[in-house]
């Protein structure tokens, strides 16, 4: 029973979490380029393929005492888009591993999620501040149909 509803708090903070991200835009850097620096970019790796980005939005909210950082951006090409979160009682430095870390990732050929009901994704946030957040990520997502692949070498730098 205590499964259970650890798990349905899981998809329900998730839920919140991709909701305010497609709902809300706090600071914005509009078409920002990753090839030209690190900051406000996004990249992993899947297989033998690297799929890299910018980062448009990033933010810490506080919902109901409970703290979500989020950033969102889009693929290099922009045919595609990155969402990346972690919740806890204070986002600070340190390991997010699901269901209180989260991915999702689509362009026109496929398409990653990470599993909330599973600890295999995880993300690590190296340095927060009210200015910038880096950090990196890995772990096991689910295709488009459903095959669970592993993420490797994932890293993003972002301005708050």
């Amino acid at each position: 029973m205590k499964k259970n509803i650890r798990s349905i708090w899981a998809v329900m903070l998730l839920a919140a979490v991709f909701s305010l991200v497609a709902c809300t835009k706090e600071k914005s850097i509009e078409k920002a380029d990753p090839t030209a620096s690190q900051e406000n970019s996004w990249r992993f790796t899947q297989g033998t393929k690297l799929y890299t980005g910018s980062i448009d939005t990033a933010m810490v909210e506080e919902i109901n005492g409970i703290q979500i950082f989020s950033l969102l951006g889009p693929t290099t090409d922009g045919l595609g888009v990155f969402e990346l979160a972690v919740g806890g009682t204070a986002v600070l430095p340190g390991e997010y591993v699901s269901p209180f870390s989260a991915m999702y990732y689509e362009d026109n050929e496929v398409l990653f999620e990470s599993d909330p009901l599973q600890t295999g994704f995880k993300v690590r946030i190296t340095s927060i501040d009210s200015v910038k957040v880096t950090g990196t990520f890995s772990g096991k997502v689910l295709d488009s149909a459903g095959a669970e692949v592993d993420i490797i070498s994932g890293s993003f730098s972002a301005s708050l």
